[in-house]
């Protein structure tokens, strides 16, 4: 005797292959990884060359954030 599935167990795998299919593909993750390796290390450079941080000042800055002094 075969049994049929349910329709709550029929919608969940056809959301799994919906959600699957709407994955991106291996090349794009690869991509998105390699862009974010690619930033997180431009980010690092420029943080050891100005030696501060992203909003830190350093004891030389002076004026206000329009620039102005």
């Amino acid at each position: 005797m075969k049994k049929s599935l349910s329709k709550k167990g029929r919608k969940v795998i056809e959301d799994g292959v919906q959600e699957f299919l709407a994955m991106p593909p291996l090349v794009e993750l690869t991509k998105i990884g390699a862009r974010m390796m690619l930033q997180s290390a431009m980010e690092e450079e420029v943080t050891a060359y100005l030696q501060r941080d992203y909003y830190e000042r350093n004891a030389e800055a002076k004026g206000s954030r329009s620039g102005r002094v």
